[in-house]
């Protein structure tokens, strides 16, 4: 059995403020298809209540609820993932190995399977976002003349297709309300740097609007999505050693902060200020021995570090009061890759570490979502899925 996560949006960088300015138009007349039918719902799975948990830990400041469940699960190659601000997980199961996803839906709050869900591919998962009628997914679909779209699927099996281009790619999706904003490669008949934001209500039938971002000197590409809050987005692109963070209102943009990375980026978060979430050593070389430094890089150029013990090879930023939960799947330890363990450690708004990193447990998978200080964790192990519930709360002090 094959199990994995849904890699996330963003990831390390490998090429490199702004060259450039954005520019923005409005997308008339968005194109409407119905979704095939695709892949069949989840069956129902039977969750039994945990009796050990204590092979699960938390940074200091977080606990497992009194209740956790696990379930078998599934034959076959399965992926999950878990989008911001709810309960729910995504699971995709291809049971015969030829990467085609057979059965994909989501598992509600209760853990009971509701609606399917558009993933076809299994080694390509679509962006998830959570909009006021449901889950959507923006996938890539092939377009007319040989160009590529990205289309945004909603509930009831309604597709809108937003933009179109060579060799596009969608890098982020993420909603707040009734606003949702997706970031793709630039969307051109010829590919190349820059980057395309699509913002507009994935309910409504109203035009959507384009942001452009030119390549520039610094040949900046799309990043992620760092935030959508009501109206306005926060958009991070990548340059050749840099992560460029933009605020959009109402098709504006406006640079808002540069932070130098040379060594690539994880992620970027928005607290008090913008922090980058940063490999502190290279990674170009094999892994050979335990301790890694992961640093936390402000505008003004302050870093700190924190000990990631192995380097992570997947990252999940999601959102607390008071912070944030920082988690990632790497070998149990360098000269072990055969096993795998899940991470995580606590930051604060201020961008400091709040705990030091934490050895979760051994996992072949992982998931984290969060609620306020509401923890929900889903863990792949020994051919079962674990689903805790928890609460963090962000402790005071910064860990050393």
């Amino acid at each position: 059995m094959a199990i994995a996560l849904a890699p996330p949006a963003c990831g390390l960088f490998r090429k490199s403020s702004g060259g450039g300015s954005a520019s923005a138009s409005a997308s008339s007349g968005v194109p409407e298809t119905t979704v095939p039918a695709g892949v069949a719902p989840l069956d129902a799975p039977t969750w039994k209540p945990l009796s050990d948990p204590s092979f699960i830990g938390l940074p200091q400041g977080c606990s497992v609820g009194s209740v956790v469940r696990r379930a078998a699960l599934p034959a076959g190659s399965v992926r999950f993932s878990a989008p911001a601000n709810g309960s729910d997980l995504v699971l995709a199961i291809d049971s015969d190995g030829d990467d085609t996803v057979e059965r994909a839906g989501v598992f509600d709050a209760e853990g009971r399977p509701s609606a399917t869900f558009p993933w076809t591919t299994l080694s390509a998962p679509p962006s998830m976002v959570r909009t006021p009628a449901g889950f959507a997914a923006v996938r890539i679909a092939e377009s007319e003349g040989g160009l590529r779209s990205a289309e945004l699927w909603v509930p009831k099996g309604r597709s809108q297709r937003l933009v179109a281009g060579d060799h596009l790619e969608i890098v982020d999706a993420s909603c707040s309300g009734s606003t949702c904003a997706v970031l793709t490669s630039f969307a051109a008949e010829s590919a190349g740097p820059g980057a395309t934001l699509m913002v507009g209500d994935p309910m409504g039938r109203s035009s959507w609007k384009r942001i452009d971002f030119p390549g520039g000197d610094d040949e900046w590409v799309p990043f992620s999505i760092a935030d959508v809050d009501n109206t306005t987005v926060f958009v991070a692109l990548s340059g050749q050693t840099k992560i460029g963070l933009w605020r959009v209102v109402d098709g504006t943009a406006s640079h808002l902060a540069t932070i130098d990375a040379p060594l690539g980026a994880y992620d970027i978060v928005l607290g008090d200020e913008p922090v980058v979430i940063a490999p502190g050593e290279n990674i170009d070389g094999e892994c050979t021995r335990d301790g890694f430094t992961v640093k936390l890089i402000a505008p003004n150029g302050k870093a700190l570090e924190i000990d990631g013990h192995v380097p992570p090879e997947t990252v999940v930023v999601r959102r607390l009061d008071g912070g944030f939960i920082v988690g990632w799947l790497s070998p149990t330890r360098c000269l072990t890759r055969s096993r795998q363990t899940a991470r995580a450690f606590l930051l604060g708004r201020d961008g400091a570490p709040k705990t030091s990193t934490m050895a979760m447990t051994e996992a072949d998978g992982f998931a984290i979502s969060t609620h306020g200080s509401e923890l929900d964790l889903w863990l792949a192990r020994e051919g079962e899925l674990v689903w805790a519930k928890g609460t963090c709360r962000i402790p005071g002090p910064s860990a050393r």
